[in-house]
């Protein structure tokens, strides 16, 4: 028999029905349905099937082609319309989506997979870098986060204050890079004026980097907005540098 010939397996459902073999009967059925869509509706006016029609094994198979036959029609009308042909950025957005689903749940090797993929298609998705870069935090792989979050920042990030806010911290804490530091504790001072922290961090990266008079200023700015960091500033040894220098003994001496 022709594995591909619909009305064998037919015939051969309508014989395995009559032996009373149901599940034969609905097996070849099935076959020839899948080679022949026009075999379901043949069934359902067929009498030698009369007994079976009401049964949920048949009532799932014809549902399902059914569905095959609604699946086919709207690939057919998405291939006509042009709808099935996604460009790049939206293959992007697809593999950013799977990374978020992997990120969720910790599977940071995944998601890193999936981000990596989603730049490769499009790498002005400022999403992706971003993300790539905070799972990269989240494995302790700073330096690999160094250049996704970076990329995030000059994307212009809607979070690109906790991407120079952690740019900062690594090169401060863990690379003991000052300068690249300050330009990123430059920005968070910039984003923030309010904020005596970010004015603090700031002063004591100047003072690591012998900048003595931004340092002051900046130090100044942070008391401005809390006194209490004079005595922070007082015992902190990122200010041994300019701690006996007359600006300093000033500043402090004028509150």
């Amino acid at each position: 028999m022709d594995p591909k010939h619909a009305p064998a397996h037919y015939s051969l459902a309508q014989v395995y029905f009559l032996k009373n073999e149901k599940e034969l009967a609905l097996k070849y059925l099935e076959k020839a349905i899948d080679l022949d869509n026009s075999l379901n509706e043949t069934s359902r006016k067929d009498s030698k099937f009369e007994n079976i029609h009401r049964t949920l094994e048949y009532i799932e198979l014809h549902h399902k082609n059914l569905q095959t036959q609604v699946d086919d029609q709207l690939e057919k009308w998405d291939k006509m319309l042009g709808l099935d042909d996604k460009n790049d950025e939206d293959v992007a957005y697809d593999h950013w989506l799977e990374g978020e689903d992997y990120r969720g749940e910790s599977k940071f090797d995944e998601a890193i997979v999936e981000y990596q993929k989603a730049i490769s298609l499009d790498p002005n998705q400022a999403d992706s870098h971003f993300r790539l870069g905070w799972v990269y935090v989240q494995q302790k792989k700073l330096e690999d986060a160094i250049a996704p979050l970076q990329k995030s920042i000059a994307l212009d990030h809607a979070w690109s204050n906790w991407a120079h806010n952690t740019l900062s911290n690594i090169y401060y804490y863990n690379q003991k890079n000052w300068q690249m530091a300050i330009k990123h504790y430059q920005q968070l001072e910039k984003n923030n004026p309010d904020n005596a922290e970010a004015h603090f961090v700031l002063a004591r990266v100047y003072s690591l980097n012998n900048e003595p008079q931004p340092a002051i200023e900046s130090l100044q700015k942070a008391i401005d907005l809390d006194k209490r960091l004079i005595e922070s500033s007082k015992t902190d040894p990122d200010f041994d540098n300019i701690r006996q220098t007359p600006e300093y003994q000033q500043l402090i001496n004028s509150y």
